[in-house]
């Protein structure tokens, strides 16, 4: 499934991609450059998939 990471800040985005890479086992150095983009979001628009419930009903498959 295709997706769109959005952080509140850029540490966060940072850490979330340094975990991505490691489960990926690939060195940080072989995936760079990245960019940041700045995105203004409306909250009502946002998915919340923080929980099993949500991503079901979101027709996203099981997870575990």
């Amino acid at each position: 499934m295709e997706g769109l990471y959005l952080a509140d800040e850029p540490g966060t985005r940072w850490a979330e991609w340094y975990r991505a890479v490691a489960e990926l086992g690939v060195a940080p150095m072989r995936q760079m450059p990245r960019e940041l983009w700045r995105y203004v979001v409306e909250l009502p628009r946002v998915a919340d998939l923080s929980g099993a419930d949500q991503l079901a009903r979101a027709g996203t498959g099981r997870w575990r």
